[in-house]
């Protein structure tokens, strides 16, 4: 199953209440560098980025995409996913767009809120499943026009009463698809910013060495409800052991700690052509395992199955390390309202590196103004 678009409507705090991200190549292919063939020159992009200044809506959006890629693919339940969060509220609509079994799909849910004993509950107020048949679908142009060419295979509402007595109001219509696929969403948003070990089993050595050359050995066990982690080192026989995982940051490195969970879920999801999601990918890492990471996506020999890198960064720098422009996407914050345009919607231009782009604030939105920087000066100033 391949993602081609996810976008909601109705969203607080966002610019006309609106948010879409395309998984999609939009604008022209030359190379196919950092591309998936689906059908039909359909491709879709192995890495998306975000870039933005603080509190813009970098990581709302990673976690709104999270929600949307885990209902459909993990078949889950969308009150956790959504009624903690301030953006949902009542009359919500979020739409997936997706390739499946020779087939194009779009799944179009309206979100409903209720106050469940003092605790906001979020439930599918309907949903409607479209199906478009590949030989309908000839370029871009055609990809997300499902009301025009493209039959209306399952409404929520209209469900025999028998089905929706045994369906929870909470689970998706689209669990009949998604049970045919193995594709997955994993994430790396909450994790960053803890140094614990997530992922059981024994990290192999050449990965561990990438990010700390003296490390033999890192294994992570479950023992009943506990769960116990070794660690061994070069041209040392003991072994350190503990259960405690903050423990761990006494023993290796914060980077190590992070790098090997990131990959040891970027191989999951380049197994099983997924989609990762990462908030702040440069947080602990070397500017040049940052790129080793994109490279990993980028790369047809590591990723066959066109598993997408979907992911936040401050380091701008490493949007040059990105070969297109249509994959990157800018938050911005105005009068407190949120918003997230493509790159190459903004900036035509190819003859600029986009670092410098985004930190000259040519395009506006994109740098701290340097009035702002001053003002906080004259503000320190007059503390000291």
């Amino acid at each position: 199953m391949k993602i081609l678009r996810v976008e909601f409507e109705n969203l607080a705090h966002f610019l006309d209440g609106k948010c879409a991200v395309d998984l999609v190549a939009t604008d022209r292919v030359l190379d196919g560098n950092g591309l998936h063939t689906v059908e039909n020159g359909i491709k879709t992009q192995n890495t998306i980025a975000f870039v933005g200044l603080n509190a813009t809506g970098k990581t709302s959006v990673l976690r709104l995409l999270r929600a949307a890629l885990q209902t459909l693919l993990h078949k889950a339940d969308i009150n956790p996913l959504f009624s903690s969060s301030e953006m949902i509220q009542d009359g919500t609509i979020f739409r997936i767009v997706f390739f499946h079994q020779d087939a194009y799909f779009l799944l179009e849910s309206e979100i409903g809120i209720r106050e469940e004993r003092g605790f906001r509950y979020a439930y599918y107020k309907d949903e409607w499943l479209y199906e478009k048949r590949k030989s309908r679908v000839r370029a871009r142009k055609d990809l997300f026009n499902f009301k025009s060419n493209a039959e209306l295979v399952k409404v929520r509402s209209e469900l025999d009463d028998n089905v929706q007595s045994y369906l929870k109001d909470s689970i998706s219509i689209a669990v009949s698809i998604a049970k045919d696929t193995d594709t997955c969403a994993l994430d790396f948003l909450e994790l960053n910013y803890v140094n614990l070990v997530s992922s059981v089993g024994s990290t192999p050595t050449e990965i561990l060495n990438v990010f700390d050359e003296s490390i033999e050995e890192l294994v992570v066990e479950l023992q009943g409800d506990d769960i116990n982690c070794k660690v061994r080192f070069k041209d040392n026989a003991k072994v350190y052991e503990t259960k405690n995982m903050l423990a761990l940051n006494q023993i290796i490195s914060a980077g190590t700690i992070k790098g090997q969970g990131l990959l040891q879920k970027a191989i999951i999801a380049l197994q099983k052509g997924g989609y990762l999601l990462v908030d702040e990918l440069e947080a602990h890492l070397n500017k040049e395992l940052v790129h080793v990471i994109i490279d990993l996506f980028k790369s047809p020999r590591t990723n066959p199955n066109g598993a997408c890198l979907i992911f936040s960064t401050h380091y701008v720098e490493v949007l040059d390390f990105m070969d297109r422009k249509d994959n990157i996407y800018i938050t911005r914050k105005r009068n407190g309202m949120l918003s997230a345009t493509k790159y190459a919607d903004d900036c035509r231009r190819n003859d600029i590196k986009k670092s410098d782009v985004i930190l000259s604030n040519a395009l506006k939105g994109t740098a701290p103004s340097y009035e702002k920087i001053k003002r906080m000066r004259d503000a320190i100033c007059a503390i000291l």
